[in-house]
């Protein structure tokens, strides 16, 4: 019902200042929670004024996954583990290579590796 009402998905709960267990969808709502949203830009512009919630904060710098470079990214990372496993090379030297190689690759930026 929440995502269909206000176009946002719920990532996680915290309640009287612990994180909320369970299945979020089976989670009842109440005056207090705090919420983390997956949202769409238009979101912090139409709730902001609203009563629906009392503080809504867009993060800087926050972008959706790029799931068309999913592929690569699960390549480098099993490649950097099976490197390890198999004595090819240390786990430094592996992890670099596949941070490299993400880099080069579009997975992530410079400044997000950092």
């Amino acid at each position: 019902h929440f995502r269909t009402e206000y176009s946002a998905a719920i990532v996680a709960i915290h309640r009287n200042g612990g994180h909320m267990l369970g299945k979020i969808g089976d989670v009842v709502l109440q005056g207090g929670d705090v919420l983390l949203l997956d949202t769409l830009g238009s979101f912090v512009h139409k709730y902001r004024a609203g009563q629906d919630f009392l503080l809504v904060y867009e993060l800087e710098d926050s972008a959706p996954p790029r799931m068309e470079k999913l592929g690569l990214a699960a390549v480098c990372g099993v490649g950097m583990v099976v490197a390890y496993i198999a004595g090819l090379a240390d786990l430094l030297v592996a992890a670099l290579v596949a941070a490299t190689i993400m880099v080069l690759g579009g997975c992530i930026d410079v400044h997000t590796a950092r």
